[in-house]
């Protein structure tokens, strides 16, 4: 299955946002302008596209399935499941270019089942690189969701409707960078149901993008520093021309009250020439109020002198030429307050371990002057005497408190507070093991009902509670890791009430040893957490038929690269590790002696976690299901609250085990071999000195003097 890199911009946009715009088109109409083919339609080859259907030998269908209104013997492309066609543009793109997207979808079958939908899916892709199996050169995709644009029980096609034109202003500063100045292909995918598409354009838009904003108090009311980027030369794609040489001047468009459209406030007045960015103030704006705002590009073919636009953007259109008027998108912004409210308050780091230094910092936004006497910090409820206060001299203001020497006794909120207003909080949760449970029968782990959780470094004990069908057995390392546990096949488990590891950072690592019997009713469920045990996963940690370690949950899962051996004890851990791109996860599995270790990460993700989650041990779902439980036995068991690294799992397995684990590849030059004629193993000795006599021996190169060396 394909990988598919969503960069969009912006969600769908009015059609007639751009209808005077400055577009150079490289797509227009997809070329379905063909006179309508009376009859039931017939395969015909279509002018500029490309990439044959997966189930036919043409590109795709048109037939008198036309949209009747303004273009009534227009063709449309009929996209059926399956089928696929790309268009390539021969346009290269630089990190910067706006594109703009427009098309007409509709369902092409009247409403018949409920609850099916009807979409395809349009990508642009690198024409080079692009591979539809593993998803490489995709810039960027959307699905077209057509479902519900036709009337039910209506067998001829309505006119086209608002929510059936789609239009998008596509930023490529977010494409991946390693295609840049590569060419453009438009491909359409059809996925579910079958859709009609039309009037297809695509091209580079000058308009202005890149909006930012700076607010300070004023002299009566606030001060807004307006900033974007002028709009690029849209008529040479690619080029290493920045800006639009034709824009001669910039209109600036601000609403005058909450939820009205801008208008006309000024002109920059000044050649953008290139200078990429511009700015314009807007002043005596009023408190605690959001406006939209809106830059007109004019260029060198407008009027002169510059026809009564009026007070709107939309005026424009009725100027003499109004394509020399390039409107940018509308942006928005919301005043500060005249009375201090609280903008922000975070942690450094976010997320400590114990011994760290942690600063928590509140922002606070007001156009009034705000006093350090006003600031209140407390922890628990307690009140934190210490903190410092700075005046940021644009309307902004930074308290911060400082915790030395973080332990679990400092996690839980800390609150700021203004005298007479507001208040806001932070919870600081610190690095730390949240259980342990041996899986011993002595009395320090193991009462007579519950596997005893003997983690000392978080304040709750989540004790383990098993079902009857279990019985100690001899550990992975009875020297070190005296006992373990195993159930009796199917009807087996554990369930650890209140334990919920992710509800914290979104990060969590579990660590065990495992010895893996074989299921063959389908896979064996080390851990995992689920609503309750009658219904499906958040996440699991499992074994697969095929013995590989599956570490993931809703959103997919990262799959070990090596398998658990049968009927003999290894060690595993499993990661989930949250970034500003979503989940990863990983998983690993060590054999007992360290001679091999596999570990894979891959992005994956989890379901929407409950507050009261069940989380299990040797189980998941339904405890009846026969493919839900572990077939085999688990010793020492641990769970964290973050993603460990690949040291501290090695460090774990080594406490254990008393083995180190071999590297390959940071090995030394010299280890070359091992055992077997099998290496490098992480041992220079005779075994690599025998393989390099031997290449001595063997020696057969040219000229034959090199051998000698």
């Amino acid at each position: 299955m394909r990988k598919l890199l969503l960069v969009l911009a912006l969600a769908a946009l009015p059609a007639a946002a751009f209808a005077f715009a400055g577009i150079n088109e490289v797509i227009t109409h997809g070329g379905f302008e063909e006179p309508a083919v009376t009859g039931t339609g017939e395969w015909v080859d279509i002018v500029g596209w490309e990439e044959k259907n997966a189930n036919g030998p043409l590109d795709s269908k048109l037939g008198n399935d036309r949209i009747p209104g303004a273009e009534p013997d227009n063709q449309v492309l009929r996209l059926k499941p399956n089928f696929h066609l790309s268009q390539p543009t021969g346009a290269p793109w630089q990190a910067g270019d706006l594109l703009v997207l427009t098309l007409n979808g509709h369902e092409a079958h009247w409403r018949s089942d409920e609850g099916k939908v009807d979409e395809f899916e349009v990508l642009i892709v690198d024409t080079e690189s692009y591979d539809d199996v593993t998803g490489d050169g995709i810039l960027w995709s959307e699905t077209v969701n057509v479902d519900g644009t036709r009337e039910q029980g209506v067998s001829s096609a309505p006119d086209w409707k608002e929510n059936q034109t789609f239009s998008y202003l596509i930023d490529t500063s977010q494409f991946p960078q390693e295609y840049e100045g590569g060419n453009l292909t438009l491909r359409l995918d059809a996925l579910n149901g079958v859709a009609w598409a039309d009037n297809i354009s695509l091209g580079f838009s000058g308009a202005a993008y890149g909006a930012s904003f700076q607010q300070q108090p004023g002299v009566s009311g606030i001060d807004v520093d307006l900033s974007w980027m002028a709009g690029k030369d849209y008529m040479n794609p690619g080029s290493a021309n920045d800006v639009n040489p034709a824009i001669a001047d910039q209109y600036v468009y601000v609403s005058n009250a909450p939820g009205a459209e801008p208008n006309f406030v000024g002109a920059v007045g000044a050649d953008p020439g290139q200078v990429a960015e511009s700015t314009y103030q807007v002043t005596g704006l009023g408190y605690d109020t959001e406006y939209q705002w809106q830059v007109v590009e004019v260029l060198d073919t407008a009027v002169d002198p510059i026809p009564d636009i009026g007070d709107g953007v939309n005026e424009l259109q009725n100027a003499s030429v109004p394509e020399a008027y390039i409107p940018s998108e509308k942006w928005s912004f919301v005043t500060m307050s005249d009375e201090p409210v609280f903008e922000s308050i975070s942690s450094s780091p976010d997320f400590p371990e114990p011994g760290d230094d942690v600063t928590v910092s509140a922002v606070i936004e007001s156009a009034s002057s705000v006093l350090a006497s006003d600031i209140n910090w407390s922890f628990g409820g307690i009140p934190i005497s210490e903190h410092t206060f700075t005046d940021n001299q644009d309307g902004t203001y930074t308290t911060s408190i400082t915790v030395e020497d973080v332990s679990l006794a400092d996690s839980g909120e800390y609150t700021c507070s203004i005298t007479g207003f507001s208040q806001i909080s932070k919870t600081l949760n610190i690095k730390r093991m949240l259980a342990h449970w041996k899986m011993d029968s002595d009395a320090a782990n193991w009462d007579g009902t519950y596997l005893l959780d003997v983690c000392t470094e978080d304040p709750v004990a989540y004790n383990a509670d098993p079902n009857d069908y279990f019985s100690f057995v001899d550990g992975a390392i009875p020297a070190q890791t005296n006992q373990g546990i195993t159930w009796n096949g199917q009807v087996g488990g554990a369930d650890v009430p209140g334990l919920n590891p992710l509800s914290e950072e979104g990060d969590m690592t579990i660590t065990g040893w495992v010895h893996y019997e074989g299921n063959t009713n389908g896979w064996g469920v080390i851990a995992a957490q689920k609503i309750s045990n009658d219904v499906g996963n958040y996440w699991r940690i499992a074994v697969q038929p095929t013995r590989e370690l599956s570490v993931g949950g809703a959103g997919g899962s990262a799959v070990s690269s090596g398998t658990l051996p049968l009927d003999d004890w290894c060690f595993i851990a499993a990661v989930y590790d949250s970034t500003e791109s979503g989940m990863e996860c990983s998983a690993y599995i060590i054999s007992t002696d360290g001679s091999e270790m596999s570990a894979v990460t891959d992005s994956a993700g989890v379901g929407d976690v409950e507050e009261t989650p069940v989380f299990s041990i040797g189980r998941t779902s339904n405890a009846d299901e026969a493919p839900a439980n572990m077939f085999g036995k688990i010793d020492d068991m641990r769970v964290f609250n973050y993603a460990l690294s690949e040291e501290e799992i090695a460090q774990q397995f080594y406490d254990a085990s008393n083995n180190t684990i071999c590297d390959p590849d940071s090995a030394n030059p010299n280890d070359v071999a091992g055992p077997e004629g099998l290496g490098p193993d992480c041992s220079v000795d005779m075994y690599d000195f025998a393989a390099m006599a031997d290449s001595w021996l063997s020696c057969s190169l040219v000229p034959a003097e090199v051998c000698d060396m």
